[in-house]
């Protein structure tokens, strides 16, 4: 029986190369529907030896934009990502002159 990648779950496998900054092991890691290719370094920290990362967007998405990064889009209920920088900000007093209670002449 065949291996079946699951959502969720990745594998790693030893990476031989002579490169020292070579990944020491490569691997797929599939999270909503879709495969990553993973690397991963073994580094020495104050607490030991650990594991460092790196999950880059499916080759195919890499080609198809020319080499530069674009988004993938999601699929419907998928959790969005947190939209960075938030755009456009309206003024706090905005919309606050109807609210208040009172005139504010000064008579």
């Amino acid at each position: 029986m065949a291996f079946e990648q699951r959502d969720m779950t990745g594998t790693l496998f030893r990476n031989e190369s002579d490169n020292e900054k070579a990944p020491s092991h490569k691997g797929k890691i599939m999270v909503g529907g879709v495969e990553y290719p993973i690397a991963a370094w073994i580094k020495e920290g104050q607490k030991g030896r650990f594991f460092s990362i790196k999950v880059e967007e499916p080759r195919e998405q890499r080609q198809a934009s020319g080499g530069d990064y674009q988004p993938r889009q999601r699929t419907p209920g998928e959790h969005p990502m947190p939209q960075r920088g938030g755009g456009p900000k309206k003024p706090i007093s905005a919309g606050l002159e109807d609210d208040i209670p009172f005139s504010a002449e000064v008579r």
